[in-house]
């Protein structure tokens, strides 16, 4: 069956659109504009047309997580259902995102640098006609690689260089392509050589509050209680989770609706909660830091860090809801799986 999307009324006219975006600019202009229309908050006021029959104030986003702050502001957002078939070509993209970090796993090690893994996983997606969801997205510099490689302190959004990988450092690699016009996208954070034990148990919370997540979506019907409960397992380690960044919807464009936070407030349980129902497909992508959950972004416009230097781990896939539950779109292949095997040879 084709996608379903979430509609409302229509307006009584479409000078709605213009006259909204003249409160807007009004707003912004005075005093009241911080509070009420802060101009980052919005990209563009949306026709009804583009926005499949609603208007819509789009938040600002990040480029591979989407910033968050507008999460405390009502915003009205359209959920694209997908169907079987649409899930299933996703899959394919999926599968090749999985094949590219295996490349990465084979590559991690003291002496790489990161501009050499990311070469090498631009190598590997060519070599699958798969387009690269990262390299030259928009910013005041374009990202100039397929990969985020983030190290250490350094949360997301890291940039790959010649910086030369040591033993004991972690580095988030998180990476995404699309596949017959269909996207995937997933992060995992590498250990490089032997690590602090207290950093190794920073990834398994980051794992293992994404596994929790995933889990948890078989058996809840609204995305807040699965917030709620990620939000818990990340204390109970002495954790923080990042609030500035989140995951998001996915299918033909790497960032869709809905915002996926990884932490619930009482405005998101208001305003932007959506259901966990069949044919959903969002990317889960919890961030951990090990001390304060406050980041700071560097010089060149992409890298964010922790503002306390301390580590940070960053865990992504990409999850369809079936009738029969939750499947990750970006793991391996099953057991005895042969046609995706071929699609990765």
């Amino acid at each position: 069956m084709l996608a379903s999307k979430r509609r409302l009324y229509p307006p009584p006219a479409d000078s709605y659109r213009s006259g909204l975006q003249t409160v807007i600019d009004v707003f912004s202009r005075s005093g009241m504009g911080s509070k009420w229309f802060p101009r980052h908050a919005f990209n563009e006021i949306r026709s009804w047309r583009e926005c499949g029959g609603r208007y819509t104030a789009r938040p600002m986003q990040r480029p591979f997580g989407i910033f968050s702050s507008f999460l405390q502001r009502g915003a009205e957002f359209v959920v694209n259902l997908r169907s079987e078939r649409e899930i299933a070509a996703m899959r394919r993209a999926g599968l090749v995102v999985w094949g590219a970090h295996q490349l990465a796993l084979s590559l991690v090690r003291p002496g790489v640098t990161t501009g050499e893994m990311d070469r090498a996983i631009e190598q590997f997606f060519l070599d699958h006609s798969a387009v690269p969801l990262f390299k030259g997205v928009p910013g005041k510099v374009p990202f100039p690689a397929v990969c985020c490689m983030s190290v250490n302190e350094e949360v997301v959004h890291g940039i790959p260089s010649d910086r030369v990988l040591l033993a004991g450092d972690v580095v988030s690699i998180d990476t995404g392509c699309s596949v017959g016009g269909w996207c995937g996208d997933s992060a995992v954070t590498y250990p490089v050589g032997e690590i602090d034990a207290d950093v190794q148990r920073l990834l398994d919370c980051t794992s293992g509050v994404l596994a929790l997540a995933i889990q948890l979506m078989a058996t809840r019907n609204r995305w807040s209680d699965v917030a709620t409960e990620m939000a818990k397992f990340v204390r109970d380690y002495g954790f923080t989770v990042v609030e500035n960044f989140v995951g998001h919807g996915i299918g033909r464009k790497m960032h869709e609706d809905p915002q996926v936070p990884n932490f619930c407030t009482p405005s998101f349980r208001r305003n932007h909660d959506f259901e966990l129902e069949s044919g959903l497909v969002i990317a889960v992508e919890p961030m951990v830091n090990m001390g304060s959950k406050k980041v700071r972004a560097l010089p060149d416009h992409w890298t964010q860090s922790t503002v306390d230097g301390r580590p940070s781990a960053h865990f992504e896939h990409t999850v369809a809801m079936t009738d029969n539950g939750p499947v990750v779109l970006t793991a391996g292949p099953a057991a005895g799986d042969a046609s995706a095997n071929e699609e990765l040879v």
